[in-house]
């Protein structure tokens, strides 16, 4: 086994999967980069998660949970550009959190994607009635995986854009000679 660089002898009596189990954390921690957008990951499966989060840390911050007890403290206290969650979950339905999440007004405008196990109409309907963004069934390319969450978080930076420049479009000016305020482009 490789750890950290270094070849880790395993001792005989302990199998691999009993070392991994024992050593690998389930969810992998990151430090957190302020120039770059940030996804909260939602899954159960460790798997999956260590999957999603090599493909996505040397881009974007990642806030991993593999429950969702903690999942609205978090949104209160942190500014997340994406949420990427699995339709099904040990102890709650993502789909429902997906539809909080976006019923909340401070949290409506985080982009959401739901990783599906199952091809259900119903629950891609559900999907799109909580306002999720993308729906992925699995299992995933995750060429593919990437290119959409590269498409939507592009698409919240251009939208941040753009009403960045509509709020600083039109400039205050006093003039004082006049006495008047003027609004200019």
């Amino acid at each position: 086994v490789i750890e950290n660089e270094e070849a880790v002898i395993i001792e005989e009596e302990k199998t691999l999967a009993a070392y991994i189990e024992t050593q690998v954390p389930t969810v992998p921690v990151y430090k957190t980069n302020t120039g770059k957008m940030t996804i909260m990951l939602i899954s159960n499966n460790s798997s999956l998660i260590w999957l999603l989060a090599d493909h996505f840390a040397s881009k974007y911050n990642l806030d991993v949970q593999n429950d969702t007890a903690g999942v609205p403290e978090l949104l209160k206290s942190n500014k997340y550009n994406l949420v990427i969650s699995e339709a099904h979950l040990d102890d709650a339905d993502g789909i429902e959190l997906i539809k909080g999440i976006k019923q909340d007004q401070s949290n409506s405008q985080i982009s959401c994607v739901i990783l599906a196990s199952e091809n259900s109409l119903d629950e891609r309907f559900r999907s799109m009635d909580a306002g999720v963004e993308l729906y992925i069934e699995k299992p995933f390319d995750m060429e593919i995986i990437e290119t959409e969450v590269e498409r939507i978080l592009e698409s919240v930076c251009s939208q941040r854009k753009h009403t960045c420049f509509q709020r600083d479009r039109f400039k205050l000016v006093f003039i004082p000679l006049i006495g008047h305020i003027f609004y200019t482009q």
